[in-house]
């Protein structure tokens, strides 16, 4: 698979994505989403994986702290949430970070997603892989790629 790079010197990060993916800046609250092709005319759902930013400065908080507040926000807005694995131990971009996979329901599609998110000095950098639950192994190998290839480069 090729791979193109994504760089945002505004938000100062850089990410690989597959090159056969459509990439579209600030939808739905994202710096950028990547959204896969539909694989046949049956496919109805495209496995995406976005990164979001938050600036904290007004109100700095610890990583474990922005962990309970994404777990709240998750529980309070998506249907049928449920827990799969929680990891407070990884890291994203040579940061400490938390990892949390999760399945819900969005309308008529059953999802299955990863959020793994850091924070550097007062910013936090959010990246969300989704996927139909039938799918989420598949497109993994693709996502973690991408996610190891992620980079903060510039630092406000």
């Amino acid at each position: 698979m090729e791979f193109s790079i994504y760089e945002n010197p505004a938000f100062g990060i850089r990410i690989k994505y597959p090159s056969n993916w459509t990439k579209s800046e600030g939808e739905m609250g994202t710096v950028v989403i990547f959204l896969s092709e539909f694989e046949d005319i049956k496919d109805t759902y495209r496995e995406n994986l976005n990164i979001t930013f938050q600036n904290l400065s007004a109100q700095p908080i610890t990583l474990h702290e922005y962990s309970l507040m994404i777990l709240n926000q998750l529980k309070l807005a998506i249907t049928k949430f449920k827990i799969v694995e929680q990891i407070s131990n990884s890291t994203l971009a040579n940061n400490p970070a938390n990892k949390l996979i999760f399945t819900y329901i969005q309308g008529k599609w059953k999802l299955k997603s990863m959020q793994i998110w850091t924070i550097k000095n007062t910013l936090a950098y959010l990246i969300t892989y989704v996927a139909e639950i039938k799918k989420f192994k598949k497109f993994m190998e693709i996502a973690k790629e991408m996610i190891d290839s992620f980079e903060i480069f510039t630092i406000y």
